[in-house]
């Protein structure tokens, strides 16, 4: 699905777009043929497993993320607390993290021209890259170590007033 977001996108003008894909798994071999036959290898690189996903991670401007189920998903919390603005569909765990518009943006499933109007977006708004960013920065640190001692010590507390009855 991003493949063919980001050949929209070259075939819309925006010659710029790069998209950055790590990690490994079975379907390596199909995405490297996918590259080749929709000519996206000067804007698409896959870069399998690295030693520094956060030094990667800091270097985006945005991140994008098409799985169709994603129960919970880190990396959103991750992005978010960087800065970078998330654009993602509509299912499963970033629905229940992204606030759309306001940290992010969420896309219904399989929505080609809603997740490159998002995109392109960005592309013309980039100050909105700094807002969303921001917002994000702050979503985040609801997940923080600190939020969660403030949640466990609340837990603690009221289990105990149950048990001194």
């Amino acid at each position: 699905f991003l493949f063919k977001v980001v050949r929209k996108l070259v075939d819309e003008g925006l010659m710029d777009v790069y998209l950055d894909v790590y990690g490994e798994g079975p379907e390596q071999d199909f995405l490297s043929s996918e590259i080749k036959r929709l000519k996206l290898s000067d804007h698409v690189t896959l870069h399998g497993i690295v030693s520094d996903p956060e030094t990667q991670l800091n270097q985006a401007h945005l991140l994008i993320h098409s799985a169709w189920h994603e129960p919970f998903g880190l990396i959103f919390i991750e992005a978010m607390a960087c800065g970078i603005p998330v654009v993602s569909f509509n299912t499963g765990g970033p629905a229940e993290l992204i606030k759309d518009g306001e940290n992010g943006y969420l896309i219904p499933k399989d929505d080609l021209e809603g997740f490159c109007s998002r995109i392109k977006g960005f592309y013309n708004n980039p100050e909105q890259l700094d807002v969303i960013g921001q917002n994000g920065i702050q979503q985040a640190k609801q997940f923080g170590l600190a939020e969660y001692g403030k949640k466990i010590e609340a837990l603690y507390k009221q289990r105990l007033a149950v048990v001194r009855k």
